[in-house]
């Protein structure tokens, strides 16, 4: 007979767990069958392809999930928690194993180890030893006669099949082609300029290296790695981008785990709350139709705080191992975003210094830095080596940077365009931009916000110092948000851990009794509100996306190279023996030939040239001595940057020098605009000879 663990002495008292009043009912069985069966149906109708996109390459993904696993598990049982309840042993499994798989693509792309048979291979033995590792735990299991059986069913479990509907639309926008999502974020332009554009280089050199023509590729690149990977694995970036976006997407139901987790820790209906709050968060959902890296983010912000709440409920229990494992993740966060640095890794050591008691607590946030440094190391080492200075491009002002990659012109243009722009300085300004962007933002869920401050009170008396590191968390994050960044709402995202993670907090309302109930009821009450106005949020954001102006399906799922820029590329140069220079345009990865760009804070050779006034026959001869044989010139995107308060253009490039090309050089192709006329692109032939 098995007998039921003893609870630990030094675990944090919480008021006993409900017992359901009955055995389940088979009929609510059903439901979730039924759920399941509608949102296949839906994904069906919706488009085939994309219905095929997500079975064949989401079971791609599962894959190098399962070997992720199993790295990060066997990173687990070396950290000494294999004794951790398995749900721990899990999660915490993903989410240092997905880093640490990011680390090894990075190390081995740098020795040029981006052969697809040899990653095949290693993710087919990553895959057994997560079997391998599973195996040991059942055998350990059985030995010992440890019983960690899943909570009994509960009518607040019915919540998860609130998200269906969330993961269904997540799912949809990831096979939707990368740049056709979302306007807000300019069709996903960062994706093409280098979260894809980066990878895609990488890709075509065989080796990960750095790129001086664009300099967002010095960013630490955990989920770029990724996408990297699935480029790998597909055989190329064209067939890797669903499998990219699918990753991405993953983050995001990894993050939704995560706060289960956390929650989780108070007992299961807490787990239930938090982990439905997050996985109906109109944000998460909008993040998986565009490749960017935070969904990995609030996927690692979500663990850290997760680790945090364990320490906090059973402090003696391996608390040098479970102090070096919240560094290890937070650093793992600072590997996908420099503002993870004061957003993520600070907060969460102070956090560990608030929950631990004793006189050696100060060694807590000591071993958190440890750890971070471990995991964030690699990407400090890159550009140490790149750039001669670890965190480029950031503090040029005090670490400088490597002669000739950058110039002080350049340097003062990065900081005018990522710092508030015009009123934006102003104080007043930026709370109206915190309440618009952030607090009111529906992406967010405004009903979130009240559901947390609704329980804070409740927080507040059952958390002790584990509320107050959650809202020194919350602090943190938004004085860095208004102080340190140009204040983009996505930017803000690390906030949603937090405020999640308080209602799980409230819920435990320490004297129980009427006003536990109470609480509880309100508590479910604003969160299922919530939930109802976060559907709809996202369901008009998703409906008017994927439509007409009359409601006809624009049928973008699954399509092709669609991209507009470079499809006069692709169709008027020939298939071999093409090399293009881009002007203005940096979104290059849809072109499908060899091609060299410029982002505009990136060191341009051409606009040195430029600098002497070459005529126009001595331009083609420049771009004849470096192979170029065509020339393609974004002037929509010259003239964007070239407007006041953007991003600025480097004059030597004057629209006069680009345009007299055209008396030497043939035009190719070339597009205006329909009502004003202006020239959008056009792409010139640059002489064989000497004319």
């Amino acid at each position: 007979m098995k007998r039921k663990p003893t609870p630990s002495k030094t675990a944090r008292e919480i008021p006993p767990r409900e017992q359901p009043a009955g055995s389940r009912p088979r009929l609510l069985l059903l439901l979730p069958c039924l759920v399941a069966f509608s949102a296949l149906a839906f994904l069906a109708s919706e488009s085939p392809l994309a219905t095929l996109i997500i079975v064949s390459d989401g079971a791609a993904a599962v894959i190098i999930w399962v070997a992720a696993v199993g790295l990060g598990w066997w990173i687990v049982t070396a950290l000494g928690l294999s004794d951790a309840p398995l749900r721990w042993q899990l999660v915490l499994a993903a989410g240092i194993g997905i880093g640490s798989l990011s680390l090894l693509v990075l190390l081995l792309g740098w020795l040029s180890l981006l052969n697809r048979a040899f990653w095949i291979a290693l993710l087919g033995v990553l895959v057994l030893a997560c079997a391998g590792r599973a195996g040991l735990y059942v055998l350990r299991s059985r030995r010992q006669d440890v019983e960690d059986s899943p909570a009994p069913w509960q009518p607040i479990h019915l919540l998860w099949l609130s998200a269906a509907a969330f993961l269904v639309i997540a799912l949809l926008e990831a096979t939707a082609p990368p740049g056709l999502n979302w306007g807000d974020e300019a069709g996903g332009y960062d994706v093409l300029e280098y979260h894809f554009g980066g990878p895609k280089e990488y890709w075509l050199s065989g080796r990960v290296r750095p790129l001086p023509h664009n300099i967002y590729t010095y960013f630490p690149f955990n989920a770029e790695m990724l996408y990297l990977l699935a480029f790998v694995v597909k055989g190329g970036p064209f067939d890797g981008m669903y499998l990219a976006q699918l990753l991405n997407a993953s983050l995001a139901i990894a993050a939704v785990a995560a706060a289960w987790l956390a929650g989780r820790e108070f007992g299961p209906a807490q787990g239930v709350l938090s982990g439905v709050l997050a996985g109906t968060c109109p944000w998460l959902t909008y993040l998986s139709g565009v490749a960017y890296v935070e969904n990995g983010l609030v996927f690692m912000t979500m663990l850290a705080l997760a680790i945090i709440v364990r320490i906090w409920r059973a402090p003696s229990s391996r608390r040098a191992s479970w102090y070096a494992t919240a560094g290890l993740v937070a650093g793992l966060a600072c590997g996908l975003k420099y503002t993870a640095v004061p957003m993520v890794l600070a907060p969460v050591a102070l956090g560990v210094l608030l929950v631990v008691r004793g006189p050696r607590r100060w060694m807590a946030p000591m071993l958190v830095v440890a750890g971070a440094v471990i995991t964030f190391s690699p990407w400090l080492i890159k550009n140490a080596y790149a750039a001669s200075n670890p965190l480029f491009p950031m503090g040029h002002q005090l670490l400088g940077y490597r002669a000739g990659l950058w110039d002080s012109d350049l340097a003062a243009r990065w900081d005018r365009a990522h710092a508030p722009q015009g009123d934006e300085r102003a104080w007043t300004v930026r709370m109206e931009r915190l309440w618009r962007r952030v607090l009111a933002d529906p992406k967010y869920g405004p009903g979130l916000f009240l559901v947390t401050m609704f329980a804070l009170p409740a927080a507040l008396r059952a958390g002790g110092r584990l509320t107050i590191a959650l809202l020194l968390t919350l602090a943190i994050q938004i004085i860095v948000w208004l102080t340190s960044t140009h204040l983009l709402a996505r930017f803000a995202v690390p906030l949603i851990a937090p405020l999640i993670l308080l209602p799980a907090v409230g819920w435990a309302w320490p004297n129980g009794g009427r006003m536990q109930a109470i609480s509880r009821a309100i508590t479910l009450g604003l969160a299922s509100c919530a939930i109802a106005v976060n559907l709809v949020c996202v369901g008009g954001l998703y409906y008017h996306h994927s439509r007409d102006s009359r409601g006809n399906p624009l049928g973008l799922f699954g399509l092709g190279l669609v991209l507009a820029e470079a499809e006069p590329i692709n169709e008027h140069t020939p298939a071999e023996g093409t090399n293009v220079w881009m002007i203005g345009e940096a979104r290059a990865f849809y072109v499908a030939r060899p091609c060299q760009y410029h982002v505009v804070f990136s060191r341009n050779p051409l606009a040195d040239y430029a600098r002497a006034g070459p005529t126009p026959r001595e331009m083609m001869a420049w771009f004849r001595q470096r192979g170029v044989t065509h020339v393609y010139i974004g002037w929509s995107e010259i003239q964007r940057f070239r407007r006041p308060g953007n991003y600025g253009w480097d004059e030597a490039l004057s629209p006069d020098l680009l345009a007299s090309m055209r008396s030497v050089a043939r035009v190719v192709h070339a597009e205006r605009h329909a009502g004003s006329g202006a020239m959008i692109y056009e792409l010139l032939e640059v002489p064989r000879n000497e004319p």
